[in-house]
């Protein structure tokens, strides 16, 4: 069976998912995927390239597409509004996978690097959706920062297939809407 580097990266995503970052074994995907660590070092030269491939698709998956998802409304505070819905939603597995990689990234500077990215990221777009519904830069700096320890508070409080999240994430997403979002 010949692999090929996305073949090993997907492996890793997949574990990255269920396990966090020290979930990306090579050992433990080889086996997995029912061969030897050799077709490995033919794409990657350490854990370190193949756990930043994996963390660069969750950045993808879990930043970029929100972005791209939220970008399609032409106006900032529908921007917001989407953006809001997409990631104060009913309790995924992306919850539990978002708490694993920033509780990793004190242990790891593969990790490190690809959160203080996707941070930036995110805390740069709803920054920018803030100045353009005519908040000065520091004060949509601020909101921004608030709506992001929101959703960070959000991840530690809810659990996927848990009852109590379902209702718990319903009025989170409210509130964070009213609080967050300009009065029309």
């Amino acid at each position: 069976m010949k692999l090929t580097r996305d073949d090993w990266v997907q492996a890793a995503y997949q574990a990255l998912l269920l396990g966090g970052p020290r979930a990306v074994a090579v050992a433990n995907l080889a086996e997995g995927l029912g061969v030897t660590r050799g077709s490995f070092y033919h794409y990657f030269n350490d854990r370190h390239q193949l756990l930043v491939a994996a963390l660069e698709k969750w950045e993808g998956e879990a930043t970029e597409a929100f972005i791209r998802n939220a970008s399609a409304e032409s106006e900032p505070v529908e921007r917001l509004r989407r953006l809001f819905a997409q990631v104060f939603q009913e309790p995924t597995d992306l919850a539990v996978v978002e708490r694993r990689i920033l509780a990793n990234k004190g242990e790891d500077d593969a990790v490190a690097e690809v959160v203080d990215r996707v941070v930036a990221r995110r805390r740069a777009f709803l920054a920018d959706c803030y100045q353009a519904l005519g908040y000065d830069e520091t004060e949509a700096e601020d909101r921004a920062t608030v709506a992001y320890l929101a959703f960070t508070g959000w991840l530690y409080l809810v659990e996927p297939d848990d009852e109590r999240s379902t209702g718990a994430t319903q009025g989170i997403a409210a509130l964070v809407r009213e609080l967050l979002l300009p009065t029309e």
